[in-house]
């Protein structure tokens, strides 16, 4: 009780919620933001966040995610993240394509903080894979 009183008056307090992350982006962030997104950019927001987000950490509860719970995700999409099947492609997904979901939830979360359905962004301790540029073919 004492660290609920001491959050409120700090002005940190957020209260429980049993909103997942899948639900927060679907249907509360993307809505929110459709009409300053090109129609091109909502469509892949809402193809990232149904292909490669809501499979996975999607059911979590929105304030239940921290760092190392994003740094597995991340790891997963590596490995096996691509959902159809080419030849030449792994399993896994670029760092490129996981930059790109990292980016989506780092404002989904950045969002989420402003709105006060949590207390801090946890993307910020996250660490995303680094982007390898392929090697120049003349």
């Amino acid at each position: 009780m004492t660290k609920l009183l001491g959050e409120q008056q700090r002005g940190v307090y957020v209260a429980p919620t049993r909103s997942t992350l899948g639900q927060f982006i679907l249907d509360e962030r993307l809505p929110a933001r459709r009409p300053s997104l090109r129609d091109s950019t909502a469509a892949s927001y809402e193809q990232m966040t149904r292909t490669y987000i809501t499979p996975t950490i999607g059911t979590a509860k929105l304030q239940a995610i921290d760092g190392a719970t994003l740094n597995a995700f991340y790891g997963r999409l590596i490995k096996e993240g691509r959902t159809e099947s080419r030849r030449d492609l792994g399993a896994g997904l670029s760092p490129k394509t996981v930059r790109n979901v990292h980016g989506l939830l780092s404002r989904a979360f950045r969002d989420a903080v402003r709105w006060g359905r949590v207390h801090r962004n946890p993307c910020d301790a996250a660490d995303p894979p680094r982007g390898v540029s392929p090697e120049m073919k003349a």
